[in-house]
């Protein structure tokens, strides 16, 4: 006698349900039946999903058409009589072998995640053709005032000064053999906000730049690298960075960002985590979507402070071979930790690392 079990038919990539049934004899022949769409094939031709404890069964046939049984009991049983057994369903019943699959695959997530997906990403990044990355660097630049940044209020000669110490850098790099693609160029920034109240004050006397003397500068202290290898200062970082080496020991960082092509090794590790969350998770909406995006964003972070360690390494390296310390990097940093508006971050939660663990690995070399 046929078992008949009722449940839902899902047309190929669609996720609609519609009422089916099936009919299980004792040759292994399995008859299926919708409004949609009929057939009879033997079980040997049907795709039968592993069975996770009383989890519904997926039988997928030709086609894409895949039935769910409402009751896949009676399906596990049904198999079981015409010997198809689920190779999960055989790990469930050792737990010891359950316990053994699942360290594995964590091991091999883990491994992916740490090793496996850096390193694929890296490999893709360094096939960007050039003209993608010029073109990304570009569009970022054009984006900056939506960041708050705005034309820079630096002298001429100032910019001058930064400029030819940048070149003097690149030259020194290219001796040793360090090389870039595309070739790095730098750019200053002002504070929208400072450009603005530029524009509308009165020209100020000598009395009150005096005055000011002494004080904090206003404005973003920042200083980041584009994926064209475009170096930003902003105004504030040139005018914090006044002491000798400080301000080499910023470019060597953002450049050594560039060398080793974070920009783009992070546009792809951010694309293939994206894809590796929207399988896991499958078609989703809602709270599914929030929840994959904070998986990426989680994942992501740990990248970001990783890529810091590595531009400060870079760093460290160039000014202990030309200077012999990168103790001036190591005080800046510790201006920056007295900027108004710094406050402790959870490291799960930031994108770089703690200042005071960056500190003491500048002075651990």
């Amino acid at each position: 006698m046929a078992l008949v079990l009722e449940g839902h038919l899902l047309a190929p990539k669609q996720a609609q349900k519609h009422p089916a049934s099936v009919s299980l004899d004792n040759r292994g022949f399995v008859s299926l039946s919708s409004e949609l769409y009929q057939c009879k094939v033997h079980i040997e031709f049907v795709e039968v999903a592993d069975a996770i404890g009383t989890m519904a069964r997926h039988l997928t046939f030709e086609g894409g058409w895949v039935f769910v049984a409402a009751k896949p009991d009676e399906v596990n049983r049904w198999l079981k009589q015409h010997k198809r057994h689920s190779r999960l369903s055989v790990i469930e019943r050792r737990p010891l072998l359950a316990m053994a699959f699942s360290l594995a695959l964590l091991v091999i997530m883990w491994g992916g995640y740490r090793y496996g997906l850096p390193l694929a990403s890296k490999t893709l990044a360094a096939m960007v053709p050039v003209s993608v990355q010029e073109h990304l660097g570009e569009y970022s630049r054009d984006s900056l005032d939506s960041i708050g940044l705005g034309e820079s209020q630096l002298d001429e000669a100032t910019k001058a000064q930064v400029q030819k110490r940048f070149d003097s850098l690149l030259a020194t790099l290219e001796q040793q053999g360090v090389q870039f693609s595309p070739k790095p160029k730098l750019y200053f920034m002002g504070s929208a906000a400072e450009e603005e109240a530029t524009d509308d004050a009165p020209s100020t006397s000598q009395e009150s730049d005096t005055a000011d003397a002494g004080k904090p500068h206003p404005g973003m202290v920042n200083a980041f690298a584009l994926a064209d290898g475009s170096v930003v200062l902003t105004d504030a970082m040139v005018k914090l960075a006044d002491a000798e080496g400080e301000l080499e020991g910023v470019l060597l960082h953002e450049l050594g960002h560039h060398h080793h092509k974070h920009l783009m090794t992070s546009v792809v590790q951010s694309t293939l985590l994206s894809v590796a969350v929207a399988m896991i998770i499958g078609d989703s909406s809602g709270l599914a979507d929030v929840m994959a995006s904070t998986a990426v964003l989680g994942l992501t972070l740990g990248y970001s402070r990783d890529n810091e360690r590595e531009a400060d390494a870079f760093a460290i390296s160039q000014m202990t071979s030309s200077h012999g310390s990168a103790e001036p990097l190591a005080s800046l940093y510790q201006k920056l930790k007295a900027q108004p508006g710094m406050f402790d971050v959870p490291d799960w939660l930031s994108t770089h690392p703690d200042l005071n663990e960056r500190i003491e690995n500048i002075r651990a070399h």
